[in-house]
């Protein structure tokens, strides 16, 4: 299971945010969190759980993840 998020300046250019995404990885290690970035601007957020996680983990990464994009 891996799935990608993509940070943009602005939905109706879609310019990438290669710093917002920066920041995100950054302040989602702070809270535990090891994400990292993919894509040819840097923009993506590429998420990879273990083969071997259970519901209790996936919801706590997700709660990690919706609590720094709120931060930012």
């Amino acid at each position: 299971m891996v799935w990608g998020l993509e940070l943009v300046a602005d939905r109706q250019s879609k310019s990438p945010a290669p710093e917002l995404t920066k920041k995100l990885i950054d302040l989602c290690a702070s809270m535990g969190l090891l994400v990292g970035s993919v894509g040819f601007f840097g923009n993506v957020i590429r998420v990879a759980p273990p083969l071997m996680i259970n519901e209790e983990q996936a919801h706590e990464s997700i709660d990690i993840m919706a609590e720094a994009l709120r931060r930012l």
